[in-house]
């Protein structure tokens, strides 16, 4: 997908993750929340569509099997076939995230 912007275009770049990606705790508090922090102002951009799949989703099409590997600073691997189908987005997505950095304490 590709955005306009100020007469650029941009390579859509979508994120769905699944919710307990956002409650897996892998720093500190404070670290956890500037990472959450920083995916709400990244899924704020219209060039990044965010996703969240929620905990309470039942009836799944399939299950996720998209992966992302980060090599190093120059080489990332994404497979991306089935989060879309069950993330919300938007306004229901950030909710899930806020949720997340409240539950940090």
């Amino acid at each position: 997908m590709v955005c306009m912007s100020g007469g650029y275009a941009l390579i859509s770049i979508p994120i769905n993750l699944i919710e307990a990606v956002l409650r897996c705790q892998a720093g500190n508090a404070e670290v956890m929340a500037g990472q959450l922090g920083h995916l709400l102002s990244v899924i704020s951009m219209p060039w990044v569509p965010g996703g969240v799949i929620p905990f309470n989703v039942r009836e799944r099409p399939m299950w996720v099997v998209e992966g992302f590997v980060m090599f190093d600073d120059a080489r990332a691997d994404a497979e991306l076939l089935s989060a879309s189908a069950m993330a919300v987005h938007g306004h229901e997505a950030r909710a899930l995230i806020t949720s997340a950095i409240a539950a940090l304490g």
